[in-house]
């Protein structure tokens, strides 16, 4: 069979047009083309074994990006970036209040049970007084 050229390029293989024939069908089917269908040839014209396409790696599984940090943990550090800016300008009810909304869920319940359901309608030295025993 004598091989056709297209324009300017090499002429092509016959088993290349019918795998390139076979792609185009297998992709207008929606299926995964093929990516060989027979032995490749190496740099030295020799013959090969079949190139075998890998099954694609699942994304590992999900991590924590940030870690789990106490409740006493959070409060030393939010006192220490508050002692950092004394001139934050913030007034003592908005501090706890930030720091109530900045933690986690198990620990604002656990304040709110300290404080019988009330903790952020609370007077802030009491807040700060009551932060200070648990944490």
């Amino acid at each position: 069979m004598p091989r056709r050229t297209t324009g300017n390029l090499l002429p092509l293989d016959p088993e290349i047009e019918k795998t390139c024939r076979q792609n185009k069908k297998q992709v207008k089917l929606g299926k995964q083309p093929t990516t060989t269908t027979g032995p490749s040839l190496t740099q030295g014209g020799q013959a090969s074994s079949p190139v075998v396409p890998t099954p694609p790696t699942p994304p590992p599984p999900p991590r924590d990006i940030e870690p789990v940090i106490m409740a006493d943990e959070a409060w030393e550090r939010y006192k220490g970036l508050l002692m950092r800016c004394r001139s934050h300008g913030l007034e003592d009810w908005n501090v706890i209040i930030i720091f109530f909304n900045g933690i986690r869920r198990e620990f604002r319940d656990a304040l709110n049970n300290a404080s019988r359901n009330g903790f952020t309608s609370m007077e802030a030295p009491a807040a700060y007084d009551l932060v200070e025993k648990i944490c």
